[in-house]
């Protein structure tokens, strides 16, 4: 006899973070105009890349970025605007297609604000990050031009941006 599992479709995969968590920041510096981001690299198995998030402490229209470290070329780009009900929590903006983020390879997750904003620089012992990457050792970085943060900053988490994935 066969049983009936509910038929239909499988179950979308289910999203999932870079950063698990992170413990609150308290120190602010204001910036302006420039490219933060923190590295990580992809582990054993490929993952989606869906979407991306921000966590600023202003009510503004952020860019967030995904760049390939070894070319610096931006692969996904979502403008999240973050309204004053949602200031320092976790706002998502959803990718028009997935982005395929391949084993092994190295990324920066990157936010640019066109405006002043004040980051949260976290230390980076004090962030869980999911399973399906590794931060990377340079942990994060600036640059004051529009492109892909090089400039390592120590080790610390900017926990302005994070990834949305699924696997």
């Amino acid at each position: 006899m066969l049983r009936s599992h509910g038929g239909g479709a499988p179950p979308p995969p289910v999203a999932e973070y870079g950063l698990v968590s992170i413990a609150p920041n308290t120190t602010y510096n204001n910036s302006l105009n420039r490219n933060f981001g923190w590295g990580f690299t992809v582990g054993a198995s490929d993952i989606a890349l869906t979407g991306l998030r921000v966590r600023i402490p202003s009510a503004i229209t952020a860019a967030a970025r995904l760049y390939r470290k070894s070319d610096a070329v931006m692969l996904a780009e979502k403008f999240i605007a973050v309204g004053a009900g949602a200031v320092s929590t976790w706002v998502e903006g959803e990718l028009d297609a997935p982005v395929t983020l391949v084993a092994g390879t190295e990324y920066v997750v990157a936010i640019r604000a066109q405006t002043t904003i004040a980051q949260r620089d976290n230390p980076a012992t004090t962030a869980v990050f999911s399973d399906a990457i590794t931060l990377m050792a340079a942990t994060s970085w600036l640059i004051v031009a529009d492109t892909m943060p090089t400039s390592g900053w120590g080790a610390n988490i900017m926990g302005l941006v994070d990834i949305v994935f699924t696997r």
